[in-house]
């Protein structure tokens, strides 16, 4: 619910959660940072602004090793990279 509420906040689009994808951590000055990726599929429209971020780009995963990510990010970025391409 927290993150199908996070996608409408600051994304303004409605998504259905599915199954966890992975969990990676980065340590910062204020802590540990534990970062749970779940597979989501959008209900509607594709977001075209984020609230959050300056910038919002829609890439095939293929992709995804063309650019830089967080250290607690890089769990879910390999996992999707693993996946055979369609």
């Amino acid at each position: 619910d927290a993150l199908a509420r996070e996608f409408l906040e600051e994304l303004g689009v409605p998504i259905r959660v599915g199954a966890h994808l992975a969990t990676g951590f980065q340590t910062s000055e204020n802590g540990l940072i534990e970062l749970s990726v779940f597979e989501a599929q959008l209900v509607d429209q594709s977001p075209s602004a984020s609230s959050d971020h300056d910038v919002l780009h829609w890439v095939e995963s293929s992709r995804l090793a063309d650019y830089p990510f967080p250290e607690a990010d890089l769990p879910a970025v390999k996992a999707l990279l693993a996946r055979p391409q369609s």
